[in-house]
């Protein structure tokens, strides 16, 4: 079975190409948010790196979300059209699942973080057991300060993974001291490989879904309840 997934929920823009539980080929850039121009090339250049057709991937994934609203759009529709022109099924990954499946062998919790803007982040928490990948927070959206406070109260090791986690390091430090790891670079932001695995694992346990089915995953609050959690948590951070 083979799995074409694509990554572009955020700056990065990749294409990785699984069959099974090898990852055959990745094409992989961190550099300018102009996915529109970059998946498609990507694609046809990995697949034939890879001597394979698209009508040889017997399924496609996309990265649905939560990240850049424009990002997700592009690799969902990609994906859907794609699969829709080749009457194959899909599946759909969330970046915080694809963070956190990148760093299963951290003894703590896996706590990617994907910034949401004014302080607030997309979020979860993840443990691995035995390659079983357990959630202790769904993906949801917080304010920074709501999630280190519920980190902080757990005393429970963190890694930490996704762009907020670098826009708030030094926060996350203060709060956390010893609690607080960090991603190296080199999983610090979601892959389209990372987004594969996810991929296979859910279509072995029937995940595959029709191109229809995929919808992206936006998880944004409404306006008027970001500005009052906002506000709450800004007055609470005064009082401190």
């Amino acid at each position: 079975m083979k799995c074409l997934a694509l990554e572009s929920s955020s700056m990065v823009a990749g294409a990785a190409l699984m069959e099974e539980d090898r990852l055959v080929g990745e094409i992989r850039t961190h550099y300018k948010k102009n996915h529109s121009v970059r998946l498609l090339p990507m694609i046809d250049q990995l697949l034939t790196s890879c001597e394979c057709t698209l009508r040889e991937v017997d399924f496609f994934a996309a990265n649905i979300g939560p990240g850049s609203f424009t990002g997700i759009r592009i690799g969902v529709g990609t994906v859907k059209g794609l699969a829709q022109a080749l009457h194959k099924p899909v599946v759909s990954v969330n970046s915080l699942e694809a963070l956190a499946v990148q760093t299963p062998h951290f003894p703590g919790w896996c706590t990617p973080m994907i910034d949401a803007q004014k302080n607030l982040i997309y979020t979860a928490a993840y443990t691995f057991h035995h390659g079983e990948r357990l959630i202790h927070q769904q993906p949801d959206v917080f304010h920074i300060l709501e999630w280190l406070d519920m980190l902080k109260k757990s005393g429970v090791s963190m890694l930490f993974s996704g762009d907020a986690a670098e826009m708030h390091r030094q926060r996350i430090t203060e709060y956390l001291g010893k609690q607080a790891h960090f991603a190296t670079a080199l999983h610090r932001m979601p892959a389209a490989s990372a987004v594969a695995q996810c991929a296979m694992e859910k279509a072995k346990e029937k995940g595959l879904i029709s191109p229809k089915e995929m919808v992206p995953l936006y998880l944004r609050t409404s306006q008027a309840e970001r500005a009052w959690k906002q506000k709450k948590m800004e007055e609470k951070g005064s009082e401190s």
